[in-house]
């Protein structure tokens, strides 16, 4: 695709060889790549979108979309050198990956961003984007544990079997947009490497519960991904045991640090975070742009 906006010619392609490698480095530069074989991997997947942003035929940019799951599309990343960074590169960068994914069948599309990037919010808000949730970020430097856990929770690595009860919990404590698929949880359970960890809780035998961590490995930084209990069993310390959990495996992977996200809405799971020591360090927002 080529548009023309005044003096520039910017064009979306799909990267070559030697432009996928340009764009390996500069995330490798920029401390966003692990390895470079893993992430190869994960673009060359059906469900990952890749492509360079040229303006007047010049390697500008580049793109990163994620159909995580049918009809809902994220972008994983949007990256310009400094020079060809501009309001007209970007809008027409933005709008081209809504046009993909409405040819991909996607109804939804999202992007996180930064509280200072204020910039791109004006951008993405004339374009339809909507803030959908602000999001604090958490960040825990040591791996100190909450000493007050239930005992008679079970805690163990998550099986495929388990993957249904995940998914209703998931559906019982985040909203549509935010949920969790069976691919992604698959994914997780036999393709991370020993870089996730994905567990149940178990009360009385029954799954009541789960969380879901990784580790960034060039960094070492630990990411809880998920934790998630079934409205039935709050307050019964089933979420501390997961968090527990999680820290000590962890710490046990060589992280230096752990970092998640949570809704600001979401008042008792700030409360939960804090008291484990967790310290709010940023906020970030989600938009959303619903597809005609």
């Amino acid at each position: 695709m080529m548009v023309l906006k005044m003096e520039y010619l910017i064009e979306f392609v799909q990267p070559s060889k030697k432009e996928l490698e340009e764009i390996l480095d500069i995330r490798m530069k920029m401390g966003r790549l692990d390895d470079k074989v893993r992430f190869r991997n994960f673009l060359e997947k059906s469900n990952v979108i890749v492509r360079v942003i040229k303006v007047n035929n010049n390697f500008a940019g580049y793109f990163i979309v994620n159909i995580w799951k049918p009809m809902y599309g994220s972008i994983y990343e949007m990256s310009f050198l400094n020079r060809y960074f501009n309001e007209d590169v970007y809008k027409s960068a933005m709008v081209h990956v809504v046009d993909l994914l409405k040819e991909k069948g996607c109804k939804y599309v999202s992007i996180i961003l930064q509280y200072d990037e204020k910039y791109q919010f004006e951008v993405l808000q004339n374009i339809g984007f909507e803030i959908e949730n602000e999001i604090f970020r958490y960040e825990k430097t040591d791996f100190s544990l909450f000493p007050r856990e239930n005992k008679n929770v079970l805690v163990m690595p998550a099986a495929e079997c388990d993957i249904e009860k995940i998914l209703e919990i998931d559906r019982h404590c985040f909203s549509e947009s935010e949920q969790l698929n069976q691919n992604i949880l698959k994914e997780t359970l036999h393709h991370s490497r020993g870089e996730s960890f994905l567990i149940v809780a178990r009360l009385n035998y029954n799954i009541v519960g789960f969380a879901w961590c990784s580790i960034f490995s060039q960094k070492r930084i630990g990411y809880i991904v998920r934790i998630a209990v079934h409205p039935k069993y709050h307050g019964m310390g089933i979420g501390t045991r997961l968090l527990n959990s999680c820290i000590t495996w962890l710490k046990e992977q060589g992280a230096s640090k752990i970092f998640l996200r949570v809704i600001s809405k979401n008042i008792a799971a700030q409360r939960f975070f804090e008291k484990f020591g967790f310290r709010r360090v940023g906020i970030e927002y989600m938009l959303v742009k619903k597809l005609a």
